[in-house]
């Protein structure tokens, strides 16, 4: 057994072909020959396989087995093609090596054991488990099916396992010889103890990831029933087959009990339609995070132990009345390229028609793009400064989440202006650049954005980032998008249906390891709870989390690290010195371009170095708009300005409002600032002058637009057209309701007063405007398809975009706000003295209603946001 050799018959003498997937597989194989024949076979010039050849049992058997280092059902179905055109004899294959096992209250398996692939119920034997979809309630339904091994093995497998039920089972003994004759190669090849085949409960992850189960707890192994002895026990059912390999066991069990499968391997679904075998794989592992190597080589031999009782009981002379697998090449090879034909142009015909509904699907989906969000940050910011996040990735914190494969959790939380958002840009591209084989996606929350403001905004955006490298994601929200369309993304249902299809997509192998990161938690404004009820809900999951923010209660109760195993949690106040040594940086920077701008002398350079570095506080925020005020003035007055600017966020932007103050006409910027402070996004030069009173000569003019937000100073930040607040604390400070008390007489209302201005000022200027008209653009065909309009340039509607979408949004704020809230100090400002009752709001609206109601719809339509037309009807029925 294995010693003898002999020469090797001729190649139509060798009637079963033998493939393995990996080189300790193959060793199994060989170690079970009676007799190796050396290779003398003259090979088609096609076939690149290497071969051993042999004697086993009667019966001649030719081995291959697929390139070191590849694997899965394409690369098995070239070996067995290329096996084919050499020896033409073949009658039936065998698939022998390893698998891993979906242990389950009915199916006791356990390491060493062998599985083998028997036909149940529509399931041949073999299921594909890559090639199907998900269905409702995530069940899985297959899309093909393959085909069942040859009638002579399955009796020759019903036969053996007859005779393991009867007690005469050879594989044992068929083990034993074989490793008596190599001893060698026993140490691995033989039982590995009891002790090591630890089966742990499928919610518990492993703890190691670069070791074996010494430190998992032994508390959380599964107890089962004392076997009499060690044998290997078969089983016979449904082997699951693709390219993913499966390491995660709630995985594991959720596919085994869809699937009804008892193993998982990655080579059999590309032979059974072209290549007629049985498959037997050896158990080495749980299909779980805890799989190790220990197990392959043992699992290898009884798989190939198996295959040698099975040929045992099949008569020789019987196989070669059995017709060659190919009888007539010329024909075969004709049918074949005929169906390649068909299902390559059927594939390319529902490609074609997929393709146009998935992109339509993505545009629904799309509010914002995480990566035009990232660059549009860093450009605001003034990008990164090289090693300025070195010192987060040094602590132990981060080190520890980061080793953990999946399931584990950062949480980095700061006081505003730390630089948060600026060290999270800077964790995103070092992972980027790091991580082999992962990927991080990303979502940074805006408040002053109601595109970035909710924890619906946040699961758009990450399924939208997701599906670019994943689409099979984009997949799982078609199978409800296609039922509900666009609904699906903005109805009331839609946080818990996206939310949902997004945790599922969280337990797919194919999501392992990635990285979900969300910066500005804090400034998810609307259904917070829901989004921190999402990421607890996915601890569990195959996925990783980045999470940053301020210390809000909420927050911190939700995210602390109640698991310290895999919740880890940095505070940026306990990183004093660290910060500071990347504050310097900041400053030396900042310092450099502010010298060379404004020719500063050595002596001046060193003052304003180190004022800042007295008074930053560590607040890069502060930094940034200390030297932004420097910018703007003559070098002679540095020093004079510079002590002039106060410590700490709150007491600058006390400074910059006065500075706003004794400007010619300092009331007008405040004002903008109070309005811009509560909408709901941040608007265009055009939109503003629809959205809040201004004098008529500089709402007629768009430069003397952007001159008076000049005069806001460094609250704002405009760039291509839109205008946004340097930082959410800005927005903050300009809606503390206690520090406006004392700022009203210089045009600082209360917050639900500027909301009452902007809703009244919108529909004013709606009711009156000629735009909002039937037919707004004369396209003289009512039934017009959306997709087929060209809208002009300029978009006429383009200035009332954000009165037409969002003055319902600002009546609600402030007719729930208390009374107490309301003033009439500046509705008379604004409206020249009249101050509008909720009676006469209602009024107003019913005469709007009944002079333009359609004309709004159709801008709705215009816009593509007709959903949200529906959305502010029904608040406003509410409301009146």
């Amino acid at each position: 057994m294995g010693d003898g050799t002999s020469e090797a018959e001729d190649k139509d003498a060798y009637t079963v072909g033998w493939i393995c997937a990996l080189p300790l597989e193959m060793a199994a194989a060989k170690l079970m020959l009676d007799e190796v024949h050396q290779l003398h076979v003259d090979q088609d010039e096609r076939d690149h396989n290497t071969y051993i050849l042999g004697q086993m049992q009667g019966h001649k058997v030719v081995i291959a087995c697929l390139p070191i280092g590849t694997y899965g059902t394409n690369p098995a179905a070239t070996v067995a093609k290329d096996m084919l055109r050499t020896f033409k004899s073949i009658r039936f294959g065998l698939l022998v090596g390893i698998g891993g096992g979906a242990p389950s209250s009915a199916h006791d398996i356990r390491l060493g054991d062998v599985v083998v692939s028997i036909p149940t119920g529509t399931s041949g034997g073999v299921i594909q488990s890559d090639r199907g979809k998900l269905v409702q309630n995530e069940a899985f339904e297959r899309t093909g099916s393959l085909n069942a091994p040859p009638t002579a093995l399955l009796t020759a497998a019903g036969r053996v396992k007859t005779d393991h039920l009867s007690g005469d089972g050879r594989l044992p003994d068929f083990l034993s010889e074989a490793l008596e004759k190599k001893p060698k190669m026993k140490r691995k090849f033989a039982y590995q103890g009891e002790l090591h085949d630890c089966l742990f409960q499928a919610k518990y992850e492993h703890v190691n990831p670069d070791g074996g189960c010494d430190n998992c707890d032994a508390t959380q192994t599964v107890q089962r029933e004392e076997r009499d002895d060690a044998d290997p026990v078969v089983h016979y059912g449904n082997i699951a087959s693709g390219n993913q390999v499966i390491k995660h066991a709630e995985t594991r069990d959720r596919l085994s009990k869809e699937l009804g499968v008892l193993c998982f391997e990655m080579e059999a679904a590309g032979l059974m339609q072209e290549f007629s075998c049985l498959v037997i794989r050896g158990i080495c592992d749980y299909s779980d995070s805890h799989k190790n190597k220990r197990w392959q080589e043992y699992a290898a031999a009884t798989a190939a132990a198996y295959a040698k009782e099975l040929l045992s009981v099949v008569p020789p002379k019987r196989v070669e009345k059995e017709k060659p697998i190919l009888l007539d090449p010329q024909l075969r090879n004709l049918v074949l390229e005929t169906k390649e034909a068909i299902l390559h142009q059927t594939e390319q015909q529902e490609t074609r028609h997929d393709s146009d509904k998935n992109q339509q699907c993505l545009n629904d989906l799309f509010q914002t793009d995480p990566v035009d969000d990232k660059k549009r940050i860093l450009r605001d910011k003034g990008y990164l400064l090289e090693g300025s996040c070195q010192w987060i990735v040094d602590l132990p914190e981060y080190k520890h989440w980061k080793m953990i494969s999946h399931g584990s959790r950062l949480w980095i939380r700061g006081d505003p202006g730390k630089g948060k958002t600026m060290l999270m840009c800077g964790i995103i591209e070092g992972l980027e650049t790091d991580i082999v084989g992962e990927m991080c996606y990303y979502f940074f929350c805006q408040a002053t954005d109601s595109r970035l403001n909710t924890a619906t905004a946040v699961i758009r955006g990450l399924i939208h980032h997701l599906t670019r490298q994943h689409p099979w994601i984009l997949s799982n929200v078609r199978e409800r998008y296609d039922i509900v369309g666009k609904t699906l993304f903005e109805d009331a249902n839609a946080w818990h249906a996206l939310s949902e299809i997004l945790l599922a997509s969280f337990q797919d192998s194919r999501l392992e390891g990635v990285i979900i990161v969300i910066d500005a938690l804090d400034e998810c404004v609307t259904d917070r709870g829901k989004l921190l009820g999402f990421i607890r809900a996915s601890s569990k999951s195959l996925i990783k989390w980045i999470v940053s923010s301020r210390n809000f209660p909420d927050i911190r109760e939700a995210l602390e690290n109640k698991s310290p195993e895999t919740e880890f949690s940095i505070s940026l106040e306990d990183q004093q010195d660290r910060i500071s040594s990347t504050i310097q940086k900041y400053i030396k920077k900042n310092i450099e371009e502010l010298a060379s701008k404004k020719q500063y002398d050595d002596s001046t350079r060193a003052k304003v170095e180190s004022h800042l570095s007295r008074n930053a506080n560590n607040t890069f925020l502060w930094v940034a708009l200390v030297c932004q005020k420097l910018g703007e003035i003559q070098g002679w007055r540095v020093e004079m300005v510079l002590h002039s600017l106060p410590k700490g966020l709150t007491a600058l932007y006390r400074r910059m409002l006065y500075d706003i103050s004794i400007l010619g006409d300092g009331i007008l910027p405040k004002k903008v600032l109070a309005i811009l402070s509560v909408l709901e996004r941040p608007v265009t030069l055009l939109e503003l002058p629809f959205i809040m009173e201004l004098p008529s000569h500089i709402s007629e003019n768009t430069s003397f637009v952007e001159g008076l937000l000049e005069d806001c100073g460094s609250f704002l930040i405009l760039r291509d057209g839109v205008v946004r607040f340097v930082h959410q604390s800005a927005v903050d400070f300009l809606q503390d309701e206690d520090f406006m008390q004392n700022e009203q007489s210089e045009g600082l209302s209360g917050v639900a007063d500027r909301h009452h201005a902007v809703f009244h000022h919108s529909l004013s200027v709606l009711y009156q405007s000629g735009t909002l008209k039937r037919d707004i653009y004369g396209l003289e065909e009512p039934g017009s398809d959306l997709d087929d309009i060209t809208l002009p340039e300029p978009h006429q509607l383009a200035c009332l975009k954000y009165s037409c979408v969002h003055w319902v949004d600002h009546l609600r704020i402030w007719m729930i706000a208390p009374k107490k809230k309301r003033s009439r100090t500046m509705s008379s400002e604004l409206e020249g003295g009249m101050f509008l009752d909720d009676l006469d709001i209602i009024r107003k609206i019913h005469g709007f209603l009944r002079a333009k109601f359609l004309y709004w719809i159709e801008a709705f339509i215009l816009f593509g946001h007709i959903s949200k037309g529906i959305q502010a009807i029904q608040k406003l029925s509410k409301l009146i």
